[in-house]
Protein backbone atom coordinates (compact mmCIF):
# COMPACT_ATOMS: atom_id res chain seq x y z
CA UNK A 1 0.00 0.00 0.00
CA UNK A 2 0.96 3.49 -0.96
CA UNK A 3 0.19 5.90 2.78
CA UNK A 4 -0.76 9.45 1.44
CA UNK A 5 2.31 11.81 1.41
CA UNK A 6 4.67 9.45 0.40
CA UNK A 7 6.76 9.37 -3.10
CA UNK A 8 7.63 6.59 -5.56
CA UNK A 9 10.85 6.75 -7.39
CA UNK A 10 11.09 4.74 -10.37
CA UNK A 11 14.31 3.88 -12.36
CA UNK A 12 13.56 3.08 -15.68
CA UNK A 13 16.68 1.77 -17.21
CA UNK A 14 17.82 2.95 -20.89
CA UNK A 15 17.06 0.20 -23.58
CA UNK A 16 19.78 -0.78 -25.53
CA UNK A 17 19.96 0.37 -29.24
CA UNK A 18 18.40 -1.57 -31.71
CA UNK A 19 19.81 -2.31 -34.83
CA UNK A 20 20.08 -4.70 -37.63
CA UNK A 21 22.26 -7.77 -36.58
CA UNK A 22 24.16 -10.16 -39.51
CA UNK A 23 22.41 -12.98 -40.37
CA UNK A 24 24.17 -15.62 -42.74
CA UNK A 25 21.43 -15.37 -45.81
CA UNK A 26 22.48 -16.19 -49.05
CA UNK A 27 23.05 -13.59 -51.43
CA UNK A 28 23.06 -13.54 -55.14
CA UNK A 29 25.80 -11.54 -56.11
CA UNK A 30 25.53 -9.51 -59.81
CA UNK A 31 28.92 -7.65 -59.34
CA UNK A 32 31.20 -6.10 -56.42
CA UNK A 33 34.21 -3.85 -56.33
CA UNK A 34 35.56 -1.87 -53.74
CA UNK A 35 32.52 1.10 -53.73
CA UNK A 36 29.55 -1.09 -54.86
CA UNK A 37 27.72 -4.30 -54.45
CA UNK A 38 24.97 -5.26 -56.59
CA UNK A 39 22.49 -8.12 -55.87
CA UNK A 40 19.65 -10.03 -57.59
CA UNK A 41 17.00 -10.15 -54.64
CA UNK A 42 14.02 -12.76 -54.46
CA UNK A 43 10.61 -11.95 -53.87
CA UNK A 44 9.20 -11.89 -50.78
CA UNK A 45 12.89 -10.78 -48.91
CA UNK A 46 12.36 -7.20 -47.23
CA UNK A 47 15.04 -4.75 -48.11
CA UNK A 48 15.67 -3.64 -44.50
CA UNK A 49 15.05 -3.67 -41.22
CA UNK A 50 12.60 -1.99 -39.12
CA UNK A 51 10.77 -2.16 -35.74
CA UNK A 52 8.90 -5.24 -35.65
CA UNK A 53 10.77 -6.79 -38.62
CA UNK A 54 14.44 -6.47 -37.46
CA UNK A 55 15.41 -10.45 -39.11
CA UNK A 56 15.88 -12.02 -42.67
CA UNK A 57 15.81 -8.51 -44.70
CA UNK A 58 18.35 -7.97 -47.48
CA UNK A 59 20.28 -5.80 -45.18
CA UNK A 60 20.63 -8.59 -42.57
CA UNK A 61 22.39 -10.76 -45.43
CA UNK A 62 24.73 -7.88 -45.99
CA UNK A 63 25.87 -7.50 -42.39
CA UNK A 64 26.92 -11.01 -42.46
CA UNK A 65 28.29 -10.82 -46.47
CA UNK A 66 30.61 -7.25 -45.42
CA UNK A 67 31.78 -5.21 -43.19
CA UNK A 68 31.81 -2.63 -45.58
CA UNK A 69 28.70 -0.89 -45.87
CA UNK A 70 28.33 2.92 -46.10
CA UNK A 71 25.98 4.24 -42.60
CA UNK A 72 23.76 6.88 -44.36
CA UNK A 73 21.60 8.48 -41.75
CA UNK A 74 19.96 5.08 -41.09
CA UNK A 75 21.38 1.97 -38.49
CA UNK A 76 18.56 -0.25 -40.02
CA UNK A 77 19.85 0.92 -43.50
CA UNK A 78 23.83 0.39 -44.02
CA UNK A 79 24.68 0.72 -47.44
CA UNK A 80 20.83 1.17 -49.10
CA UNK A 81 20.33 4.00 -51.19
CA UNK A 82 16.99 2.59 -53.00
CA UNK A 83 14.43 0.05 -52.63
CA UNK A 84 12.57 -2.88 -54.13
CA UNK A 85 9.17 -4.04 -52.71
CA UNK A 86 9.12 -7.01 -50.61
CA UNK A 87 7.29 -9.03 -53.63
CA UNK A 88 9.21 -7.33 -56.23
CA UNK A 89 12.19 -9.38 -57.56
CA UNK A 90 15.76 -7.98 -58.96
CA UNK A 91 18.57 -5.41 -59.28
CA UNK A 92 19.11 -3.59 -56.25
CA UNK A 93 22.56 -1.61 -55.57
CA UNK A 94 24.70 -1.64 -52.21
CA UNK A 95 27.09 1.35 -51.78
CA UNK A 96 30.39 0.33 -49.41
CA UNK A 97 31.54 3.80 -47.90
CA UNK A 98 29.37 7.42 -47.17
CA UNK A 99 31.01 9.02 -49.97
CA UNK A 100 30.47 6.88 -52.53
CA UNK A 101 26.51 6.89 -50.51
CA UNK A 102 26.80 10.83 -51.37
CA UNK A 103 27.59 10.45 -54.64
CA UNK A 104 25.01 7.92 -55.53
CA UNK A 105 21.72 9.46 -53.77
CA UNK A 106 22.59 12.62 -55.66
CA UNK A 107 22.71 10.53 -59.29
CA UNK A 108 19.62 9.34 -58.26
CA UNK A 109 17.83 12.67 -57.36
CA UNK A 110 19.53 13.84 -60.34
CA UNK A 111 17.76 10.71 -62.52
CA UNK A 112 21.30 9.62 -63.76
CA UNK A 113 20.40 6.24 -62.90
CA UNK A 114 18.07 4.06 -65.08
CA UNK A 115 16.38 1.28 -63.93
CA UNK A 116 13.62 -1.18 -66.07
CA UNK A 117 11.52 -3.50 -65.21
CA UNK A 118 9.12 -6.43 -66.51
CA UNK A 119 5.89 -6.97 -65.31
CA UNK A 120 3.18 -9.17 -66.29
CA UNK A 121 0.01 -7.89 -66.33
CA UNK A 122 -4.07 -8.18 -66.93
CA UNK A 123 -5.12 -7.11 -70.06
CA UNK A 124 -3.96 -5.43 -73.08
CA UNK A 125 -2.78 -1.78 -72.94
CA UNK A 126 -4.29 1.09 -75.30
CA UNK A 127 -0.92 1.46 -76.89
CA UNK A 128 2.05 -0.46 -77.74
CA UNK A 129 3.98 2.36 -75.56
CA UNK A 130 3.40 5.37 -73.78
CA UNK A 131 3.87 7.20 -70.96
CA UNK A 132 1.77 6.98 -67.30
CA UNK A 133 2.07 10.28 -65.34
CA UNK A 134 -0.60 9.96 -62.31
CA UNK A 135 0.08 11.89 -59.54
CA UNK A 136 0.64 9.30 -56.51
CA UNK A 137 -0.18 10.31 -52.93
CA UNK A 138 -1.05 8.28 -49.91
CA UNK A 139 -4.17 6.51 -49.95
CA UNK A 140 -7.00 8.29 -47.86
CA UNK A 141 -8.31 4.59 -47.57
CA UNK A 142 -5.37 2.86 -46.21
CA UNK A 143 -2.71 4.53 -45.39
CA UNK A 144 -0.31 1.27 -45.77
CA UNK A 145 -1.22 2.17 -49.81
CA UNK A 146 -0.63 5.04 -52.42
CA UNK A 147 -3.13 5.89 -54.91
CA UNK A 148 -3.38 8.02 -57.71
CA UNK A 149 -4.43 11.25 -56.37
CA UNK A 150 -4.29 15.03 -58.32
CA UNK A 151 -2.62 16.74 -55.28
CA UNK A 152 -0.02 14.16 -55.08
CA UNK A 153 3.16 14.14 -56.25
CA UNK A 154 4.49 13.93 -59.76
CA UNK A 155 5.31 10.52 -61.10
CA UNK A 156 6.02 9.49 -64.18
CA UNK A 157 6.53 5.55 -65.91
CA UNK A 158 7.07 5.01 -69.44
CA UNK A 159 6.44 1.75 -71.02
CA UNK A 160 6.37 -0.53 -74.03
CA UNK A 161 3.90 -3.61 -75.08
CA UNK A 162 6.93 -6.97 -75.27
CA UNK A 163 3.96 -9.05 -75.69
CA UNK A 164 0.16 -9.75 -75.95
CA UNK A 165 -0.67 -13.08 -74.46
CA UNK A 166 -4.67 -14.00 -74.74
CA UNK A 167 -5.78 -12.22 -71.47
CA UNK A 168 -2.05 -10.76 -70.35
CA UNK A 169 0.71 -8.72 -71.67
CA UNK A 170 4.33 -8.09 -70.70
CA UNK A 171 5.92 -5.26 -70.62
CA UNK A 172 9.24 -3.35 -70.06
CA UNK A 173 8.90 -0.58 -67.57
CA UNK A 174 11.18 2.81 -67.29
CA UNK A 175 10.50 4.33 -64.12
CA UNK A 176 11.41 8.03 -64.90
CA UNK A 177 10.64 9.11 -60.84
CA UNK A 178 10.52 6.83 -58.09
CA UNK A 179 7.79 7.23 -56.05
CA UNK A 180 6.54 4.51 -53.38
CA UNK A 181 4.74 1.49 -55.33
CA UNK A 182 4.60 3.90 -58.46
CA UNK A 183 4.72 0.98 -61.16
CA UNK A 184 1.94 -1.18 -59.16
CA UNK A 185 -0.33 1.66 -58.63
CA UNK A 186 0.28 3.20 -62.23
CA UNK A 187 -0.86 0.30 -63.64
CA UNK A 188 -3.39 -0.72 -61.49
CA UNK A 189 -5.09 2.85 -62.03
CA UNK A 190 -5.84 1.99 -65.53
CA UNK A 191 -7.09 -0.97 -64.80
CA UNK A 192 -4.06 -3.10 -65.85
CA UNK A 193 -2.97 -4.45 -62.65
CA UNK A 194 0.17 -6.50 -61.96
CA UNK A 195 -0.45 -10.12 -61.74
CA UNK A 196 -0.41 -11.39 -58.37
CA UNK A 197 -0.42 -8.08 -56.87
CA UNK A 198 -2.02 -8.65 -53.34
CA UNK A 199 -2.14 -4.86 -52.37
CA UNK A 200 -3.39 -3.18 -55.99
CA UNK A 201 -6.24 -5.49 -57.74
CA UNK A 202 -3.74 -8.62 -59.09
CA UNK A 203 -5.49 -11.49 -57.86
CA UNK A 204 -8.37 -13.26 -57.47
CA UNK A 205 -10.90 -10.88 -58.11
CA UNK A 206 -9.38 -10.14 -61.63
CA UNK A 207 -10.03 -13.86 -62.67
CA UNK A 208 -13.77 -12.80 -63.34
CA UNK A 209 -11.64 -10.74 -66.58
CA UNK A 210 -11.92 -14.35 -68.56
CA UNK A 211 -13.73 -16.94 -70.02
CA UNK A 212 -14.71 -20.40 -68.12
CA UNK A 213 -12.43 -22.09 -69.99
CA UNK A 214 -8.80 -19.60 -69.14
CA UNK A 215 -9.79 -19.05 -65.95
CA UNK A 216 -7.77 -22.59 -64.73
CA UNK A 217 -4.78 -21.01 -66.61
CA UNK A 218 -5.43 -17.69 -64.66
CA UNK A 219 -5.81 -19.46 -61.27
CA UNK A 220 -2.52 -21.77 -62.16
CA UNK A 221 -0.57 -18.92 -62.64
CA UNK A 222 -1.84 -16.81 -59.14
CA UNK A 223 -1.00 -20.10 -57.81
CA UNK A 224 2.91 -20.05 -58.72
CA UNK A 225 2.99 -16.02 -57.87
CA UNK A 226 2.80 -15.73 -54.28
CA UNK A 227 3.72 -12.01 -55.17
CA UNK A 228 3.26 -9.50 -57.98
CA UNK A 229 4.87 -10.25 -61.41
CA UNK A 230 7.35 -7.44 -61.42
CA UNK A 231 10.69 -7.73 -61.66
CA UNK A 232 13.75 -5.21 -62.31
CA UNK A 233 15.49 -6.55 -64.86
CA UNK A 234 17.78 -3.82 -65.78
CA UNK A 235 20.30 -0.97 -63.51
CA UNK A 236 22.14 1.75 -65.89
CA UNK A 237 24.12 4.28 -64.59
CA UNK A 238 27.69 5.76 -64.18
CA UNK A 239 30.08 4.21 -62.01
CA UNK A 240 30.41 6.90 -59.15
CA UNK A 241 34.54 5.80 -58.97
CA UNK A 242 35.80 4.96 -62.40
CA UNK A 243 33.12 7.38 -64.68
CA UNK A 244 32.83 4.43 -66.77
CA UNK A 245 29.13 3.10 -67.91
CA UNK A 246 28.14 -0.09 -66.28
CA UNK A 247 25.04 -1.94 -66.92
CA UNK A 248 23.74 -4.71 -65.18
CA UNK A 249 21.02 -7.53 -66.22
CA UNK A 250 19.01 -10.29 -64.27
CA UNK A 251 17.12 -12.87 -65.60
CA UNK A 252 13.42 -13.35 -64.64
CA UNK A 253 12.89 -15.62 -61.49
CA UNK A 254 11.71 -19.04 -61.91
CA UNK A 255 8.44 -18.89 -61.68
CA UNK A 256 7.76 -15.77 -63.27
CA UNK A 257 9.33 -16.98 -66.23
CA UNK A 258 7.51 -20.38 -65.76
CA UNK A 259 3.67 -18.48 -65.85
CA UNK A 260 5.20 -17.41 -68.92
CA UNK A 261 5.59 -20.60 -70.19
CA UNK A 262 1.90 -21.92 -69.44
CA UNK A 263 0.92 -19.70 -72.44
CA UNK A 264 2.87 -22.12 -74.76
CA UNK A 265 4.42 -20.07 -76.65
CA UNK A 266 7.55 -22.00 -78.00
CA UNK A 267 9.62 -19.28 -79.67
CA UNK A 268 9.45 -16.84 -76.48
CA UNK A 269 11.72 -16.95 -73.82
CA UNK A 270 12.45 -14.08 -71.76
CA UNK A 271 16.56 -14.23 -70.02
CA UNK A 272 19.10 -10.95 -69.49
CA UNK A 273 16.16 -8.67 -70.07
CA UNK A 274 15.87 -9.89 -74.31
CA UNK A 275 13.91 -12.51 -76.36
CA UNK A 276 15.87 -15.76 -77.49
Amino acid sequence: MVDPGERIEVNIPTPPPIKAEPENIPLDLIFEDESLIVVNKSAGIVVHPARGNLRGTLVNALLHYSNNLSTGSDPFRPGIVHRLDKGTSGLIMIVKNDHVHSTITTMFMNREIHKEYRALIWGMMPKKEGVISDSIGRSRSDRTKMSAVKKGKSARTDYSVDVEMDFTSLLTLKPVTGRTHQLRVHLSNMGKPIFGDHEYGGRGRMAGMVTAERRKLAVKILDDLPYQALHASKLSFKHPVTHKNVNFEAPLPENFQSALDLFEIDHYRVGMGKDV
